[in-house]
């Protein structure tokens, strides 16, 4: 399933280390297999982002950025949901900067036991 990749993020080493807001923008696929088990579930997950290109909102350089990310996350019961965490990584090369961007996800359970996940920290690292 493609989903649509929309991020801005500031990256403090943009702009000749001035720092600046990068808008990035392309497409993600998910594939997730969910396995319940006795004391919580399993989310297995693959993530591959493509076409993303970006611009930086004060210098206008332009980046491109890939990933491709697997993993399985397994998820405890946490005040009456089920909780979990997972990392996603992002790499991203401009004519003059490079970065990574890394996005922690939050993931749990609504009352209709159905799994949500959700943005909880993004930050970018300088290489």
């Amino acid at each position: 399933m493609a989903v649509p990749y929309e991020k801005t993020v500031f990256v403090p080493c943009a702009n000749g280390g001035a720092g600046e807001y990068v808008q990035l923008s392309g497409s993600t696929n998910f594939v997730y297999q969910l396995v319940w088990t006795d004391h919580g579930f399993n989310l297995g997950y693959h993530a591959n982002s493509y076409a993303i290109k970006g611009v930086g909102l004060l210098s206008g350089e332009t980046f491109v950025a890939s990933a491709g990310t697997e993993g399985t996350v397994a998820a405890v019961w946490e005040n009456d949901h089920w909780v979990a965490t997972t990392i996603e990584r992002l790499r991203v090369t401009g004519q003059n900067t490079n970065f990574v961007l890394k996005n922690v996800y939050h993931i749990t359970t609504n009352a209709d036991d159905e799994v949500v996940v959700q943005l909880n920290k993004q930050e970018a690292e300088c290489n």
